[in-house]
C-alpha cells in the first residue's frame, strides 16, 4: 500500500465543502466543524451552498443551477483542491443539490392524516398531536415544515372538531446522479471524495471511473428495514449528529496531520467514533472497485 499512501494527498491539499440544506441552519454544525478544521490548520478551503444557488443568466449546457454552482466552485478552486466533502442528503438516485418546495394541506380526521402520521415515524397518535409537538417532520424522505392549522367544529352527524394542517414540503429538485457526475470528469480526477450520506453504487462507480482516488461514504445498513431504499439512503448520513462530526474530525486529522492514507484514516476515525462503523472507502485498483472497511489496509496492493 506504500504507493497509494505516498500519493494520497499530493500537492493539492485544499478542501471544497458542498452542502445543500433544506432549511436555514440545518447543516451549520457539521459544515462548521469541517470549516473550522481547515481554518485552524491553514488548509485552503472553499464552500458552496448549491441549494441557494441562483439560476445562471447564461448557461447553454443544460445543467441545473446546483450543478453549475458546483462546477464553477470546483473550477475556481482546482489548483488547490484535493478533497471534495459533500454534506448533502442522498437517495437511490443521487445526492440532492437543490430542493423543490410546495405547500400541502392535510385534513384530520381522514385516512390521509392517519397515513401521514404513520409514515412520519414520529411516534405520535394524531396529526394534531404531531403538529403540537414538532415544527418539522420527515415523511417519505421529504421534510415537512409545519406552517399553521385551522380547526373548527363539525356540526354534522359525527360532531367533534375538524382540523386542516398546512405544511411546506421540501423534496429533491435537482440531484447529482451518475449521469450528471459523468459530465464532471475533470472535477473528480485525483480527488478524495467524502460524503455524509450513503451513495448509490452507480454514482460511486462513475466518480471512481473518472480517476478519483477514493470515495468515502457510509453503506446502507443490512438490518435497516424501515421504508424503501430512498428513505434509507437519506437517513443514514447522520449529518447533524455529533457522531458524524467526531468521525470526520478524526478522519481528516489522520489524513492531513498524521499523513495516513484514506483506509488507515478510516480505521482511526472508526476507533474514535465506533457508531460510524458503517463508513467505507471505495477505491478502483487494477480495474476493479474495492469496498474497504476499517482494518482492511492489508487488502491494498503493495508497491511493485
Amino acid at each position: 500500500a506504500a504507493a497509494i499512501q505516498s500519493s494520497e494527498m499530493g500537492s493539492r491539499r485544499g478542501m471544497l465543502l458542498v452542502d445543500a440544506p433544506r432549511v436555514g441552519g440545518e447543516m451549520d454544525a457539521s459544515s462548521g466543524s469541517v470549516r473550522d478544521f481547515c481554518e485552524t490548520r491553514s488548509i485552503p478551503f472553499e464552500r458552496v451552498d448549491t441549494a441557494s444557488a441562483a439560476a445562471p443568466s447564461i448557461d447553454k449546457s443544460g445543467k441545473g443551477p446546483g450543478l453549475v454552482a458546483l462546477l464553477r466552485a470546483a473550477t475556481r478552486f482546482a489548483s488547490q483542491m484535493g478533497v471534495i466533502h459533500f454534506n448533502c442528503l442522498a437517495d437511490a438516485e443521487g445526492m440532492t443539490l437543490r430542493w423543490a418546495e410546495e405547500m400541502i394541506a392535510v385534513a384530520e380526521p381522514s385516512a390521509a392524516a392517519s397515513d401521514f402520521v404513520k409514515r412520519s415515524r414520529a411516534d405520535r397518535g394524531t396529526l394534531a398531536e404531531l403538529c403540537a409537538l414538532e415544527t418539522r417532520v420527515e415523511v417519505d424522505g421529504a421534510l415537512h415544515t409545519v406552517l399553521g392549522k385551522h380547526v373548527q367544529r363539525d356540526d354534522g352527524v359525527g360532531g367533534g372538531e375538524v382540523g386542516a394542517y398546512l405544511f411546506r414540503r421540501a423534496s429533491p429538485g435537482e440531484r447529482l446522479g451518475s449521469e450528471e457526475a459523468g459530465g464532471l470528469l475533470a472535477v473528480w480526477r485525483d480527488k478524495i471524495v467524502a460524503s455524509h450520506a450513503a451513495l448509490p453504487g452507480d454514482l460511486i462507480a462513475t466518480i471512481l471511473d473518472a480517476d478519483a482516488k477514493v470515495v468515502l461514504a457510509p453503506l446502507l445498513a443490512d438490518d435497516d428495514e424501515e421504508g424503501g431504499d430512498g428513505m434509507r439512503h437519506e437517513r443514514l448520513g447522520g449529518m447533524w449528529s455529533s457522531d458524524a462530526i467526531d468521525f470526520f474530525n478524526a478522519f481528516y486529522h489522520a489524513l492531513y496531520v498524521v499523513g495516513a492514507d484514506a483506509v488507515a484514516a478510516l480505521g482511526a476515525a472508526t476507533l474514535v467514533q465506533p457508531n460510524c462503523h458503517h463508513f467505507r472507502c471505495h477505491m478502483k485498483i487494477n480495474g476493479e472497485i474495492l469496498t474497504l472497511k476499517a482494518g482492511d489496509d492489508d487488502l491494498l496492493p503493495d508497491e511493485d
